[in-house]
């Protein structure tokens, strides 16, 4: 048998495919059209005229193409638009039989069925900064493995290894609302890019959305109507992460605009817990439906008349929050409201915006 360590060597017999891909058939077209072809592998059937014997150039190993079709477009908004909805992935021509292009066994010496792109999804973000004066941060990182004959890197791939790595922030209307690349063509190593304290590019739900481009980028842009023109192409395996900034329309908590309760209460502070009693103010209460107690951050956003007059940054574990129950301390907001008299509406921002809702408290007043 003529398979070692998931390649197939020299001679190539019917029984040694057969195997390799898991398929019963003796019929050399049914196997060359295969959906159990790995694409990754450098040698694999192909389309080509030639009766037999091809070529390392034939074969795409000569120039690293792989015979892998690559997306590309000139617009980067239509890359991310079809990144968001699912990640482009690269195809090759199959042989279709007949002269033109016929069914070959020989196509499978070398066909490795293991290896694979060496790139993978690592980390990304769009974010505002809390150490560098409210601007934004965005970055998208990948991972790389390099063993011999197990993955094909992306710098060594043909049409990224002249290309720079690329982030792009890129809204739900699919409006991109700034992008950056790597100052470093992906031959050298750099398949990442990054930007901090970058100009703030509002609230609601954007996606970090990776690319490759033929151009670099090297200072944040956010027109890309009016940059010079370039050639995006997509990353086959790297997905756009969702994120949320600051208020989403999207989630349900902040769909809930609510008044602030006019009580008098008693005041515990949520570090001290020390009572001030009836102390008078506005306050927001929330109720806990999850049953999880750790959430990272919460901002309590007041506005007047659609103008923000207040944000109030907690920690939720500093308030002690329960499963399935209220807080069990009230937010003060009154030392923000210098107009008792007038109607303010609040919304509650949260990364858990799914799990935290206004609470169930009966009285609510302006």
């Amino acid at each position: 048998m003529s398979v070692n360590n998931g390649i197939i060597s020299s001679p190539v017999s019917i029984d040694d495919v057969k195997t390799i891909l898991g398929k019963s058939s003796n019929d050399l077209a049914t196997l060359c059209a295969s959906g159990n072809i790995n694409k990754w592998s450098p040698y694999k059937p192909i389309h080509s005229s030639k009766p037999f014997d091809l070529s390392d150039s034939d074969f795409g190993v000569t120039d690293k193409s792989y015979k892998l079709i690559v997306p590309s477009y000139s617009r980067l908004e239509d890359l991310c638009r079809d990144v968001i909805i699912k990640t482009p992935l690269y195809t090759y021509e199959k042989p279709k039989g007949g002269n033109f292009s016929p069914y070959r066994l020989g196509d499978f010496k070398g066909y490795n069925s293991i290896i694979t792109r060496g790139w993978s999804y690592s980390n990304a973000n769009i974010y505002v900064s809390t150490s560098n004066s409210g601007k934004m941060n965005m970055y998208y990182f990948s991972s790389e493995d390099h063993a011999a004959g197990k993955y094909i890197n992306l710098w060594d791939f043909y049409v990224f290894n002249q290309c720079y790595f690329g982030v792009a922030a890129v809204d739900q209307q699919g409006n991109v609302a700034a992008f950056i690349t790597n100052a470093n063509k992906c031959n050298s190593g750099y398949c990442n890019a990054a930007v901090y304290g970058m100009l703030n590019i509002g609230n609601g739900i954007f996606y970090a959305v990776p690319f490759m481009s033929n151009t670099p980028f090297t200072s944040v842009k956010y027109d890309s109507a009016n940059t010079r023109p370039a050639i995006f192409y997509p990353i086959d395996g790297l997905v756009a992460k969702k994120c949320q900034i600051g208020y989403s329309t999207e989630d349900p908590i902040t769909k809930v605009k609510f008044k602030l309760a006019n009580k008098d209460l008693d005041y515990k502070d949520p570090i001290s817990g020390i009572v001030t009693p009836g102390k008078a103010g506005k306050y927001i209460y929330l109720h806990n439906y999850s049953t999880k107690t750790t959430y990272h951050s919460i901002m309590i956003q007041v506005e007047k008349n659609g103008t923000v007059v207040a944000r109030l940054n907690k920690n939720m574990q500093t308030f002690g929050l329960k499963p399935n129950s209220d807080m069990d301390y009230y937010i003060e907001v009154s030392e923000y409201l210098k107009d008792p008299g007038n109607v303010f509406v609040a919304y509650v921002l949260t990364e858990k915006a799914d799990t935290l809702r206004p609470s169930d408290y009966p009285t609510w007043g302006s």
